[in-house]
């Protein structure tokens, strides 16, 4: 789960593949995905690939669900054939 300020924003599944988001604004997008990103960048795990979002593909999701893409994007996730990764560097 990711919190951001207490409220539930985003629910990543074990093992990162699927995302379902929660109403938020954002802002509160953007404190989630740099969230994830600082897991990954500390090393509390090696990387992750987001392939779903809310059970459609991440690299086709509609214009209600770009917030949370535009967020992982600024977070320093990239694009991959099967949907948005970020990897740690050590």
């Amino acid at each position: 789960m990711v919190l951001v300020d207490g409220e539930l924003v985003w629910f990543l599944e074990r093992g990162g593949r699927s995302l379902l988001t929660f109403p938020a604004e954002p802002e509160a997008q953007s404190a989630a995905a740099t969230a994830l990103a600082e897991l990954v960048a500390r090393g509390r795990v090696a990387g992750l690939l987001v392939e779903r979002l809310d059970g459609v593909p991440i690299l086709q999701v509609s214009d209600s669900a770009a917030s949370a893409v535009e967020a992982l994007l600024d977070a320093g996730f990239t694009r991959t054939p099967r949907g948005l990764r970020m990897r740690s560097l050590s």
